[in-house]
């Protein structure tokens, strides 16, 4: 999950589910908690369920340490490919449109390179953005767009593919296309796939310090509660259903938690 529309997506993928009686999904820590009745599903069935749809789910099993938040090294991860991007993008881009700005400089380009030479250049550099750092969006995108569940990051996968085929058909088979219509926008691919990545980080950047701020008032809870009735009071320790290393079952219902 990477926004709320992918939580919501998830939430109505579960309770849709039979025998589900609700479903709480947290996108800051990236974990969900299933009720259903009991014996109606399994752990596997429900994370078989959000795998078709486009959501690979790990059961967090009851009494289990949770896992490691990533958020560190996928932020790590999105540098280093926004860096790449970035060196790649630069240059499509100073060179289409640096010749908008600095008409001498696109002249003197054209005689120096010539325009076939510049697009086959600007061709390699945009498809390693797509297939590099680019690889994020079209393997999470296209497969969301399949399924009519689409999210920003089909949105991305689109937009880069609108332009890259065309420019590509104009670089290597002009003859499929008018004279007039012989352009290409090897920067438009790259300059969305680059631009999206400093998005993610500030995402990833809010979502981990959500998470960590969840997770220091779920340290705040007391270990052990009184309960007081009419007939006297006791001490008795805190069961939280909702937890993500925890499950709770009783009275014909289970609750099942989930990662991402």
């Amino acid at each position: 999950m990477t926004c709320a529309t992918c939580s919501a997506k998830v939430e109505r993928i579960l309770t849709g589910l039979p025998g589900v009686t609700g479903a709480e999904v947290n996108l800051a820590t990236r974990s969900a908690v299933v009720h259903h009745l009991a014996g109606a599903l399994t752990t596997t069935e429900i994370a078989q369920t959000l795998q078709r749809g486009g959501y690979p789910a790990t059961p967090i099993a009851e009494g289990v340490a949770p896992r490691a938040d990533p958020t560190q090294r996928e932020m790590a991860d999105l540098r280093r490919q926004f860096l790449r991007a970035l060196a790649l993008t630069l240059p499509v881009f100073a060179v289409e449109m640096g010749g908008h700005l600095l008409p001498g400089f696109h002249h003197w380009l054209m005689a120096a390179v010539g325009i076939r030479t510049i697009w086959l250049i600007e061709f390699a550099l945009t498809t390693l953005v797509l297939i590099g750092p680019g690889w994020l969006f079209l393997r999470r995108g296209i497969p969301l767009l399949l399924r009519a569940r689409p999210d920003m990051n089909s949105l991305g996968a689109l937009g880069a593919l609108a332009a890259w085929p065309y420019a590509t058909i104009a670089t290597f088979a002009p003859a499929l296309q008018p004279d007039a219509a012989q352009m290409v926008h090897f920067e438009a691919s790259a300059m969305i796939e680059t631009l999206i990545l400093p998005g993610w980080l500030l995402e990833r950047r809010a979502r981990g310090r959500a998470g960590q701020a969840i997770a220091r008032l779920a340290a705040l809870q007391p270990a052990r509660v009184r309960v007081t009735r009419a007939t006297g009071s006791m001490i008795c320790r805190w069961r939280n259903c909702g937890s993500a290393t925890g499950s709770m079952s009783g009275r014909g219902k289970s609750c099942r938690p989930m990662a991402w």
